[in-house]
């Protein structure tokens, strides 16, 4: 069975990802700190357009362990 080859004028989801990657960047003049921070207030607009709350992280296993005397 011959697989279908894209057409090279169509753009391919892999495509879409790079375009966004590179606009992300650029916005952020390659600094990941300035990413990190509008991730994180995206996340929080987010959240309270949601009402999601913050749960807690789950606690490690060796957390949880208590020692044996």
């Amino acid at each position: 069975m011959a697989s279908k080859q894209p057409v090279p004028d169509e753009t391919t989801p892999v495509d879409d990802v790079r375009r966004v990657r590179e606009r992300i960047d650029r916005e952020a003049n390659g600094s990941m700190d300035v990413i990190a921070e509008q991730s994180r207030a995206a996340f929080e607009r987010y959240r309270e357009s949601l009402n999601l709350k913050l749960v807690p992280a789950p606690k490690s296993a060796s957390d949880r362990s208590t020692p044996a005397a």
